[in-house]
């Protein structure tokens, strides 16, 4: 959905509104939010419960969804931080979100336009930075995820760059990050991938915007607001594991950073997760797809959770990931916490099945748990 430059095409432009229907699709990851209003726990249709952080709001993240610049980012994670070139910083990037009507593409939005301001990484991740010029003061982060495989018609370039991504996507084995302390550990490929872009650069740039925040002077021609960190699946996992390498490496940073993923891979180990939402709450979210359905369980499903009859909120019944699970520590960690945060509103009708779809993470490994911050875009089995 939608096309990355240009301006919108002629012809009518339908006009986004709260109580309209957001279609975001990208590869295997579709989400349908409808009628969003403020996030609130049990304030939207098809939110989810958020037992803490009654202070703060996701107000930021509403203005995303009901602009459409939520699937801005999405492009900015999909596409534009895999093919801007070094070349591009400092010009500007356009994208406006079209849909496909008959044979032509109608314009659900203006025009969004960004400037390039950084481009961090090396031939394994790769981050994007840039600044929408209707709002100079906030920042945006993309990171770029797992590459095509080429391997059948450049096996040389996939060497030196794809198959990088997969190596480190399949790396699951748990890795100690010295900057998160004793007892903390993280998936290896995203930290192995996040310090490629960390020492590329990424590291003096945000101490130069922690250093302006700090002084509240302006930060290259514009003070700084929000810093939001954008990601698609393994993207989005290098998106959260970034954002809180800032916060720790630089408080000041802290209350200004923002994270916005799609569909993340597992990265973070219990302590971490609950770590993670110590420190950022409302201001960060996962999008993940979701349906309702009767059974059995469907190729490539994440999550598998089935309601109870009596149960408000829904009962988890198991967890699996490409099999059944049999690990301790995940096992405890979902009996008291997942469904706090996962449990659909309507889960109290007997029978109802609830699926989270990734085929990413449903091949992550049993180490890791999600972050407690799943905002789950339902549709029923007839993806309405």
């Amino acid at each position: 959905l939608g096309r990355p430059s240009g301006p919108p095409p002629i012809g009518r432009t339908k006009t986004l509104t709260p109580e309209s229907i957001r279609r975001v699709a990208s590869h295997s990851l579709m989400c349908e939010i409808a009628s969003l209003g403020p996030l609130d726990a049990g304030s939207a249709k098809g939110s989810v419960q958020h037992p803490s952080h009654t202070s703060g709001s996701y107000g930021w993240l509403t203005h995303l969804l009901n602009s459409g610049e939520a699937v801005a980012c999405l492009s900015l994670s999909g596409n534009h931080a895999v093919s801007v070139k070094p070349d591009q910083l400092e010009s500007t990037i356009s994208y406006t979100v079209r849909h496909k009507e008959g044979e032509n593409m109608v314009a659900l939005t203006p025009t969004f336009n960004f400037s390039v301001i950084g481009i961090f990484g090396s031939e394994k991740g790769r981050a994007l930075c840039v600044r929408p010029h209707y709002r100079p003061s906030s920042v945006y982060m993309a990171f770029r995820g797992v590459r095509l495989d080429i391997r059948k018609t450049d096996p040389v370039a996939d060497a030196q760059g794809p198959a990088l991504d997969r190596a480190n996507f399949k790396a699951t084995e748990p890795a100690a990050a010295s900057w998160l302390g004793e007892g903390y550990v993280v998936h290896s490929g995203v930290l192995d991938h996040l310090e490629s872009i960390w020492n590329s650069g990424l590291r003096d740039y945000f101490a130069e915007l922690s250093r302006c925040t700090e002084l509240r002077i302006p930060f290259r021609g514009a003070y700084v607001h929000k810093l939001l960190l954008v990601g698609l699946s393994f993207g989005g996992a290098l998106a959260e594991l970034t954002a809180l390498r800032a916060a720790v490496t630089f408080p000041p940073l802290s209350p200004i950073v923002h994270v916005l993923s799609f569909g993340s891979v597992p990265w973070a180990s219990p302590a971490v997760t609950a770590r993670f939402d110590d420190i950022f709450g409302r201001r960060s979210v996962q999008l993940v797809n979701s349906m309702r359905r009767a059974g059995p369980r469907p190729e490539g499903a994440g999550w598998w959770l089935a309601a109870s009859r009596g149960g408000c909120g829904g009962q988890l019944l198991d967890m699996l990931k490409g099999g059944e699970m049999d690990s301790s520590i995940v096992s405890e960690w979902l009996s008291q916490s997942l469904m706090h945060w996962l449990a659909p509103n309507d889960s109290r009708r007997a029978g109802n099945k609830y699926v989270v779809f990734d085929p990413l993470v449903a091949s992550s490994s049993d180490h890791f748990v999600p972050l407690q911050n799943l905002l789950a875009c339902s549709k029923d089995k007839d993806n309405k």
